[in-house]
């Protein structure tokens, strides 16, 4: 799709979201998919210049709502852990600390009335995770999906939340540009880019997971094999690239009340977002 409109891509793997946004703000990297965290917030107040411009998962349409909660499968055997509220005083491993997962976390203890500060967060890079989970160095881990269908797939843990059960809408995040595609003279690109982006949203919410040619590309960048892609949950996008304005309002909330971001005043959502150029890239695809 981006070749159709004349794009050439290149990828980058990055640990985190927040690496990237220095790149963006400076021009040395033009796009980012990624879910607002704390160094958004910091970055949006300091006016580092990028905007969401689409938004990404929309659970309303997704038959697969995706784990991000696990929890040993040796506490789950024994007994010990039934369900959410038996985390209590347990050690849970977060990849960053005010990240979205840690959102998600919080979204999904309240509904146990639990809060984050009710179990002890352990910071550990995800591909550490499985390890730290099976060795008992944690109880459990709030994770991505790769790294959890791992330590699934390895029979190490078992899922306890997934991401509709701590929020109703999706992710609160999505398609980011930065300094060089918000400059007028690089509009059309930013334009282009949201159409072939959005295609491809709609050729995998119209079955597109299930290609043969799909599941090489996700076994070559995630190093997943083909059996656990297929278990692995499929993500439903937003096929109109909405933004959910009001997730990422709750979200800077919860990172207000913890003390993550450096301001106490919430910055006005209008400020964070770039919404012109989805118009028109929709208006181009429902030309078509």
């Amino acid at each position: 799709y981006f070749a159709e409109q004349g794009l050439t891509v290149e990828l980058q793997n990055v640990r985190n979201v927040d690496e990237m946004l220095a790149p963006l703000s400076t021009g040395k990297v033009d796009v980012s998919s990624m879910v607002v965290t704390t160094g958004f917030f910091n970055a949006m107040n300091q006016k580092l210049d990028f905007r969401l411009v689409a938004g990404a998962s929309d659970p309303a349409v997704s038959p697969e709502p995706a784990p991000f909660l696990v929890v040993s499968k040796a506490l789950v055997d024994s007994g010990e852990v039934k369900g959410v509220a038996d985390l209590k005083g347990r050690k849970i491993a977060i990849n960053l600390r005010g990240s979205g997962l840690e959102y998600l976390l919080h979204k999904g203890l309240e509904k146990s009335g639990l809060t984050v500060d009710d179990v002890e967060l352990v910071t550990i890079p995800g591909g550490e995770m499985l390890a730290a989970v099976q060795n008992g160095a944690v109880d459990g881990a709030a994770a991505g999906i790769l790294n959890v269908q791992r330590m699934i797939g390895e029979g190490v843990a078992v899922p306890l939340l997934n991401n509709i059960d701590a929020v109703e809408t999706g992710d609160a995040g999505g398609l980011v540009f930065g300094q060089r595609l918000l400059q007028p003279e690089n509009r059309e690109v930013g334009i282009r880019f949201i159409v072939a982006y959005l295609q491809a949203v709609r050729f995998l919410n119209d079955g597109g997971w299930e290609k043969p040619e799909v599941v090489a590309i996700l076994q070559k960048y995630t190093g997943m094999e083909p059996p656990m892609i297929a278990r692995s949950p499929k993500i439903a996008f937003a096929e109109d690239g909405v933004i959910d304005e009001a997730g990422i309002q709750d979200v800077e909330a919860f990172q207000i009340s913890q003390g993550y971001v450096e301001y106490t005043e919430a910055i006005p959502v209008e400020a964070m977002v770039e919404l012109s150029m989805l118009a028109e890239a929709l208006a181009r695809l429902d030309s078509e």
